[in-house]
């Protein structure tokens, strides 16, 4: 007599229970980890920025600020706040069989519940606040003088600003076009266009792109980095002492990388609206491996 491969009800929910609890407690911690990096760039940044010679406290944040700290930081917390919300609000598990594909990936699938449109706006609206403080207060900064940046050049912080303002744009950008996507496939189901569970057109390709590898959101995340990290072409070509010949030559420069940018953006869109081909859930992803 054959044993059921699967253990009981009991054991499915303390498992399920054992996931969640572990998927709260890394998204808490990702969460702490993230709220340090952006504390240090921050504080260390706005503390050296103040004066052209910052010493004590000063000196020692804006050392720690302009090392390589805040970026590991903000890493791990991406590694820590991604399987811990897909395992607070689903499960990560083992695929028996791999799919029948051109390259079979996949070894790990998770199941998860969408964050509603609601807590996507409220964050939305987050990021693109931070994302307006540390690349706006830097670039208005080279025009008035001040903190993020200051009169020595070793102590101006506003490169570092952009730089992770630009990551958070980037971010944030990608979320948006998330967001579109959902609405997207919740649009082609209440049409009849798609039905769930079911490839449409094409469908291998776009499973490939939108679902296998995410590049929908990919394109979208650099191409809003672009955006935002554009100002840098042109820090050295305004403020006081530049002038408006500096500043013509680089234009082109910052027009390209914001129009790079804003493409990207427009084929993330086009690319999240193709979903619904994919066949697959929105709460759901694969290992690449």
């Amino acid at each position: 007599m054959s044993h059921a491969s699967h253990g009981s009800p009991e054991q499915e929910l303390s498992s399920a229970r054992k996931g969640h609890t572990a998927g709260v407690v890394l998204s808490l911690v990702g969460g702490l980890l993230a709220a340090i990096a952006l504390a240090l760039i921050l504080v260390g940044g706005w503390r050296a920025g103040a004066g052209n010679h910052p010493s004590g406290l000063s000196a020692w944040l804006a050392g720690f600020a302009k090392s390589s700290i805040p970026g590991v930081l903000a890493l791990f917390a991406v590694c820590c706040l991604i399987p811990g919300e897909q395992l607070r609000r689903g499960a990560i598990m083992r695929r028996s069989t791999p799919p029948k594909t051109l390259l079979p990936a996949g070894t790990k699938v998770s199941r998860f519940d969408t964050v509603r449109f609601g807590w996507r706006f409220l964050w939305i609206v987050v990021g693109i606040v931070l994302s307006l403080v540390l690349v706006g207060v830097p670039v208005a900064s080279w025009v008035n003088g001040g903190a993020p940046g200051s009169l020595d050049e070793g102590h101006d912080f506003s490169g570092y600003w952009i730089t992770y303002g630009a990551i958070a744009f980037g971010v944030t950008i990608a979320g948006v076009v998330s967001a579109a996507k959902m609405a997207f496939y919740h649009r082609a189901i209440r049409s009849g266009l798609a039905t769930a569970g079911q490839r449409g057109p094409g469908g291998g390709f776009w499973r490939w792109v939108d679902y296998r590898w995410r590049f929908d959101l990919w394109m979208a995340g650099i191409g809003g980095l672009s955006i935002a990290a554009a100002p840098l072409l042109i820090q050295d070509s305004i403020g006081r002492h530049a002038s408006s010949t500096e500043l013509a030559a680089t234009l082109p420069g910052l027009y390209i990388a914001t129009s790079i940018g804003a493409a990207l953006i427009v084929l993330g869109l086009f690319a999240s609206a193709q979903f619904w081909r994919a066949g697959e859930a929105l709460g759901s992803g694969e290992s690449a491996s």
